[in-house]
């Protein structure tokens, strides 16, 4: 985070080979950024090619792009129990300040949109908490709480995702880390910025805040199999998360390569 071209010149500076940037979280055209857009290094591994696209319009540059998926899930994915069997998983989002244009009075509107849902269509919902802060917790129990709802503040957040039927998103990159794991995401995009999904309309996205729109894009992503909506979401898994566990050994490739001495250089003279 924060890398800048001042900082990428300074390193080179002072003789380090190669800066590796690994991309940690979803990055938007939407919100500020604090100048991330303007990362200068010469490897940047990002979750898909939608993100490289994204970024080298905002004027990141980079000597090398490698779109292969989140790292921190690839490393989780042999251990986790990936099923559709489990509840509709609301990712959480604790707002204790607006991102940009997001913020918390709209993503109660989906919480209150879900705790509908779930009590007319007798669907089980699992709030998976992101910190577990006060306010959270208030938001929880005044917009969603219900006899059809759960809140999830013990499990681990990429196994609440392996395990749901269908995960709803507002803003944060573990829906698109979803993608990754082959579930169908809802993606509430308000404000018409690209994230897990695109701007235009679809099956994986809610484009206004109404609850008929909300509840019709949802009922069908519960419907079962259906050969169209799947195709839609294979593409965006090809687009925005890969997951290609190929990145580690290609990643400690281009780090060994960059070694003044190669493998025989010494741990303590490395730069």
């Amino acid at each position: 985070n924060y890398l800048s071209p001042l900082r990428y010149w300074l390193m080179k500076q002072s003789g380090i080979q190669c800066v590796v940037s690994i991309q940690n979280g979803l990055r938007t055209e939407d919100f500020i950024s604090n100048g991330a857009y303007y990362n200068e290094t010469d490897v940047y591994e990002v979750f898909g090619g939608a993100q490289r696209t994204l970024l080298e319009r905002l004027g990141c540059k980079a000597g090398r792009w490698i779109p292969k998926g989140s790292i921190s899930l690839l490393s989780k994915v042999p251990e986790l129990k990936i099923t559709d069997s489990g509840p509709i998983v609301l990712i959480g989002h604790d707002f204790s300040y607006d991102v940009g244009p997001y913020n918390g009075r709209d993503y109660n509107i989906i919480l209150r949109h879900l705790r509908r849902f779930s009590t007319e269509h007798k669907q089980v919902v699992s709030y998976k908490a992101r910190s577990g802060s006060s306010e959270e917790l208030r938001n929880y129990d005044e917009n969603l709480r219900s006899d059809w709802t759960r809140l999830d503040l013990k499990t681990d957040a990429y196994q609440a995702v392996a395990g749901a039927k269908v995960c709803v998103n507002y803003l944060s990159s573990l829906g698109t880390e979803a993608l990754g794991l082959g579930k169908r995401v809802l993606t509430c995009n308000f404000y018409g910025d690209d994230l897990a999904t695109e701007k235009q309309d679809g099956f994986g996205v809610v484009l206004t805040t109404e609850y008929q729109e909300f509840e019709r894009k949802l009922l069908a992503l519960l419907s079962g199999a259906s050969p169209e909506i799947d195709a839609y979401f294979e593409r965006l898994r090809a687009q925005r998360m890969p997951m290609d566990p190929g990145v580690f050994e290609e990643l400690a490739g281009i780090c060994l390569s960059a070694r003044p001495d190669g493998l025989t250089q010494a741990a303590g003279g490395a730069r």
